[in-house]
């Protein structure tokens, strides 16, 4: 087997585990907001084409900042909250939506939990992604986007695609994707893969 094909098999599996990963854990560098108030968004919506039932959860959100009572607003499928209570969001409708405001510190995080069959049991006819996007603000009001200068004004993404994988991405080093400890062991295992196969061929 050469190189190459080794490289994309170790490839595939650490993509395996990108895709079928347990929580996805998200890290946002706060600190150029320090200590003013502004707002926080996380949206769950499907794409234009044929979509697949599927929730998000955000859970386990932390912060040195202050959470902002009373100014939440729920769009569509969004229910719980404000954080850090749990927040779960349904890819129902078109737009579904928690709007939160919230007082700044260095950083804040969460955790993602994604569910439903187009998680664990694609049909193979969906036609498009349901995207998770999530938003920081300056202002309350939610008109000025922060911390990016991406014109959307989103800060993180993460696609459910029709295959059941996960793509994520970032407009901004201010947000940071983590492996959990479960996708370690995964790339590990990939890793530990090829040497085996290399060794192999050594000893051939």
């Amino acid at each position: 087997m050469r190189k190459t094909h080794l490289l994309a098999f170790a490839i595939a599996l650490c993509g395996a585990q990108v895709a079928f990963a347990g929580p996805i854990l998200i890290d946002v560098n706060t600190s150029s907001l320090a200590g003013t108030s502004g707002s926080i968004d996380f949206q769950f919506n499907p794409g234009a084409g044929t979509t697949q039932s599927a929730t998000v959860s955000i859970v386990n959100f932390m912060g040195t900042g202050n959470y902002i009572g009373g100014s939440q607003q729920d769009v569509g499928a969004a229910s719980g909250g404000p954080v850090p209570a749990t927040l779960t969001i349904t890819n129902t409708n078109a737009d579904n939506e928690d709007f939160e405001g919230y007082h700044f510190g260095s950083y804040l995080e969460f955790n993602l939990s994604f569910s439903g069959p187009a998680v664990t049991s694609p049909s193979g006819t969906a036609t498009s992604p349901t995207s998770f996007y999530f938003t920081v603000y300056s202002d309350l009001a939610g008109t000025n986007p922060a911390l990016t200068s991406a014109p959307s004004g989103i800060l993180a993404e993460v696609d459910v695609n029709p295959n059941g994988s996960f793509s994520m991405s970032t407009t901004s080093n201010n947000a940071t994707f983590t492996p959990e400890p479960s996708s370690v062991w995964l790339v590990g295992g990939a890793l530990l893969a090829l040497g085996f196969v290399a060794l192999r061929r050594r000893i051939a």
